[in-house]
């Protein structure tokens, strides 16, 4: 536990995949450079988590044609982790074209979320336990899991993630 804030480090912070797989921050987001972004199942504008999954879906698979999907590891990580359980990740990922593997995952954090919602400065706001408002949010991790870049628009561009990332794997060689 980090004494000076009193939050618990953001490498412990444990996950849950679409397969019902536990990977904590540390095991799935160092090593490789990732592609992060941010949704939940239940939101309700088809402009920003359905769209946001869906074009992570299309990252992935430019990373595909480029050589890249084994050097590069996606994850899309739910705000609403008590209801976004395994097999409702696995749909919702399907429905969208996701590939989900061992490098590409669905992930909801089933314990250090505080350490999660610091770490990326989540725009994401609660009412209770419903999310309530958020941004779009997608991002770069360096192969130690920094943050190397952040695309906070509802209309992030694939192409420009993907090049973007290669330039963090480049930076890491």
């Amino acid at each position: 536990m980090n004494s000076r804030c009193g939050c618990e480090p953001i490498e412990l912070t444990v996950f849950e995949d679409h397969e019902g797989e536990l990977v904590t921050f540390k095991e799935f987001f160092r090593g490789q450079p990732s592609i992060v972004v941010f949704f939940y199942t239940r939101c309700d504008n088809p402009m920003k988590c359905s769209l946001t999954v869906t074009k992570l879906a299309r990252v992935q698979k430019l990373l595909e044609a480029q050589g890249l999907a084994d050097q590069i590891r996606t994850a899309a990580i739910t705000y609403d982790p008590a209801f976004d359980l395994p097999e409702r990740l696995r749909g919702y990922g399907q429905n969208r074209g996701v590939r989900m593997d061992a490098h590409h995952r669905m992930l909801r954090a089933t314990d250090g979320i505080n350490a999660l919602r610091s770490h990326f400065k989540l725009g994401v706001n609660f009412i209770e336990s419903l999310v309530n408002r958020h941004r779009i949010e997608a991002y770069i991790l360096d192969s130690e899991g920094r943050i190397a870049a952040s695309f906070e628009r509802i209309h992030w561009d694939e192409q420009q993630v993907v090049t973007r990332t290669i330039e963090v794997l480049k930076e890491k060689a």
